[in-house]
């Protein structure tokens, strides 16, 4: 199967060098990357004690350079987790026309691109502090080396796989601070605990295609989805009354409890919705109702705080 794949996964095309900049780009998983970097600027702005922080140039610089290291040392390992599965992805019919398996990107390349962008990203979060990058590298590490060969092993990798995702959210608070107290858990808690149902939202709408390219997924085909459905409420039920002790804590205020007992409510609605019938179109409103939460979660952050 790995040579009738690796026949797809061609020498790197003649491309212009904006399809070159593009494909670059791309390989660093761009809805990921920004994502890890806004969860980050949530904890590093929940650490800080009010906006007025940012009116120092040298604060202001800080808060700067910590985003960009985590920007840089997310694309890396997101550009690493692509040549590793760049067979896999040539697999599945939402990932073949990724940069590596279309033969935009040769394999070697990209294994260049993604050890330079970490390297930096490792010495701007260097320059932040040590707890910072320590929380860096253990994200890194683990998302290449755990969560992305589990995959294929066992459904358990989602679990897994959301402790990497979770962190940058404790690194941001460690930027700001330089030191892991309660804040930094609670934070940590809710990206990790958010990723479950977001992720099996995921493996209901493309459960077919994730077969295919050898990912183990929880439940078997007949009742998988049911299954997943499950569990992703469970995981909602869970997370509402994490997301609401910022404010039991004193990290946040009134407001963001008020935005936090209304979106909960809507992505409670949502998982309802999809036990009932488990449908791509459900799954999708699942999932789109997971963005709205913790978007809308760090809105009320901000807001309260000004």
């Amino acid at each position: 199967m790995e040579a009738a794949v690796t026949e797809n996964i061609i020498e790197e095309q003649h491309v212009t060098t904006a399809d070159s900049i593009r494909a670059y780009y791309q390989l660093t998983k761009p809805g990921i990357t920004q994502m890890v970097v806004v969860t980050a600027a949530a904890g590093y702005y929940l650490s800080i004690r009010d906006v007025a922080y940012f009116t120092s140039i040298q604060n202001l610089f800080h808060f700067v350079i910590a985003m960009l290291g985590t920007a840089l040392i997310s694309s890396g390992a997101c550009t690493l987790n692509m040549y590793l599965e760049r067979y896999d992805d040539g697999l599945m019919k939402r990932t073949k026309n990724r940069p590596i398996p279309s033969g935009i990107i040769s394999p070697v390349h990209a294994l260049i691109f993604g050890v330079i962008t970490s390297v930096l990203g490792a010495l701007f979060l260097g320059y932040i502090n040590m707890l910072t990058l320590g929380l860096a590298l253990v994200t890194h590490l683990s998302y290449i080396a755990l969560y992305t060969p589990l995959k294929k092993k066992t459904w358990f990798a989602m679990v897994l796989g959301g402790i990497p995702g979770a962190l940058p959210a404790m690194g941001g608070w460690t930027a700001g601070l330089n030191s892991v107290d309660a804040g930094a858990w609670i934070i940590f808690l809710i990206m990790f605990i958010w990723q479950m149902p977001h992720f099996l939202a995921l493996a209901i709408m493309y459960r077919k295609d994730y077969e295919q390219g050898g990912f183990v997924l929880l439940g078997n085909q007949e009742n998988g989805s049911t299954i997943s459905a499950k569990h992703l409420l469970i995981y909602v039920l869970v997370l509402i009354p994490v997301g609401l002790s910022l404010t039991y804590f004193g990290i946040t205020g009134y407001l963001y409890l008020l935005g936090s007992l209304l979106l909960s409510g809507y992505l409670l609605y949502s998982a309802i919705i999809l036990i009932q019938s488990t449908t791509v179109v459900n799954a999708r409103k699942t999932l789109l109702a997971s963005y709205a939460y913790l978007m809308g979660l760090f809105i009320f952050m901000f807001v309260d705080k000004l």
